[in-house]
């Protein structure tokens, strides 16, 4: 046996007898790391942008929902379908399975990369007139959209690339890669903006992933990779089209996320500038909290797939649980502390004081509820190991109409008033986190008795 065979081995062997606590805890330590490196690019980017002004930061507000959906499919999502794929092959043991789901995977995010760059640089400019932007604000949402939308190819591939190497267990390459493109982001960024504007933070964005992903496919198909796909096993049609099948059920969850996000938005902006600026300020923590969440769903992904492949399923439901409250315990303790003390917050993105006030009030009301937010995204992520996506769906869904149903309801009662909008927020984020909690528990994941 070579050593790269004992490597893998040996990983395989953690995910599937390891004590669960700290096997978890020791797979998504790089991933978990690697999320809070990378929310740095959103950081980043907001001080940029933040300084050109107020109609930049409210344009921002308006395209930046499609950057994280954009994350959102091509790593949690559709991403999260092929890293489970992977997970589930490699608890089999099966290197021809593993084969195909790589080239399935290339073929899926190279497709829909160009398929949905297409449709949002067709739609663009209706969206964001729908959404509540017009004039300058339109402006530099389209300045934006023009330049990322024809480069989001480079984080489909990095993404979902990633998302093998994680399937396999293998999370410090994602790690590593993560942290080049972040520190050549913040290297960039600035500059750029300074001489483009709002699209020089889309070039920096695209340049910068457009790096990592070389990196990642040059590492890919190097034989110490552990996972170099056989160019004898082939792509069957049919499981291209389960892959696919599943991966448009799990990308129906960010797409109800997102499209809650831009709902938000459009009501926002029906109340005023500085509440639409001062919403995206609060909407940037949520995304910030949303890649820390997915350093443990990585994880959770790789060892509940792989216990699941291994036919260990009482295990798996232990490991889904266990993995889900300490995501949920991390996105609390962000909440709570930047609601607690949102000026921490404030300072880096807008200096205008009715922008601020906003943000405040929206980051007092809505992040201290980023627990349950948390708890419904680590089910998400298992669920995606589990094959029980439609469960955590429902739960987007749900959000979603409480959305609707109670801003509608403010409007019709006169109190459609910035607190009480941000109050309908945290409900929605409340209710999302516990209905997928509880489905999940009397529903699919109740453990076999021997």
């Amino acid at each position: 046996m070579t050593n790269k065979e004992k490597t893998a081995g040996g990983r395989r062997a953690q995910m599937l007898s390891g004590p669960i606590g700290i096997t978890l805890l020791r797979f998504a330590s790089p991933t978990l790391l690697g999320a809070i490196i990378q929310s740095f690019v959103g950081i980043v980017e907001g001080i940029a942008i933040g300084g050109l002004g107020i109609e930049a930061l409210a344009g921002s507000a308006l395209i930046y929902p499609l950057v994280i959906l954009t994350q959102m499919f091509s790593s949690g999502a559709i991403g999260g379908t092929t890293s489970g794929a992977m997970a589930r092959a490699i608890g089999a043991n099966d290197p021809k399975q593993m084969s195909q789901v790589i080239h399935a995977t290339l073929v899926i995010a190279i497709s829909n990369a160009i398929l949905m760059g297409s449709i949002l640089l067709f739609i663009g400019p209706s969206l964001f007139s729908l959404l509540g932007g017009n004039g300058t604000v339109l402006e530099q949402a389209l300045a934006y959209g023009d330049i990322f939308f024809v480069g989001m190819i480079s984080m489909w591939l990095f993404n979902m690339i990633a998302g093998l190497f994680r399937g396999s267990g293998q999370m410090f390459i994602p790690l590593l890669a993560l942290g080049t493109v972040s520190v050549l982001h913040a290297l960039i960024c600035f500059p750029l903006v300074e001489e483009y504007g709002i699209r020089g933070a889309a070039m920096a964005l695209v340049f910068a992933y457009s790096i990592g992903s070389i990196l990642l496919i040059t590492r890919l198909f190097q034989s110490s990779s552990g996972i170099k796909p056989d160019r004898h096993h082939g792509l069957p049609i049919n499981f291209l089209l389960t892959l696919y099948k599943k991966g448009l059920m799990a990308a129906s969850n960010p797409v109800l996320t997102i499209s809650t996000s831009l709902l938000i938005t459009s009501f926002a902006s029906q109340l005023g500038l500085h509440v639409l600026a001062g919403y995206g300020i609060v909407v940037r923590l949520e995304l910030v909290v949303m890649p820390i969440t997915f350093g443990i769903g990585a994880s959770l992904i790789a060892m509940v797939g792989a216990n699941l492949g291994a036919d260990n399923r009482n295990r798996a439901i232990s490991i889904a649980w266990t993995g889900s409250f300490i995501a949920a315990g991390i996105a609390a303790s962000i909440g709570i502390f930047v609601g607690i003390y949102p000026d921490v917050w404030l300072p880096l993105f807008s200096p205008n004081d009715d922008v601020a006030e906003m943000a405040r009030l929206g980051l007092t009301i809505i992040a201290p509820c980023y627990g349950f937010m948390g708890l419904g995204l680590g089910l998400y992520f298992s669920s995606h190991g589990m094959g029980t996506i439609e469960w955590a769906v429902a739960g987007a869904v749900l959000r979603l109409i409480v959305i609707i149903l109670g801003t509608l309801t403010l409007m019709m009662t006169d109190m459609f008033v910035p607190a009480s909008l941000f109050a309908v927020v945290a409900l929605a984020i409340t209710i999302y986190g516990v209905m997928v909690a509880l489905a999940l528990h009397l529903g699919p994941w109740q453990r076999k008795t021997l």
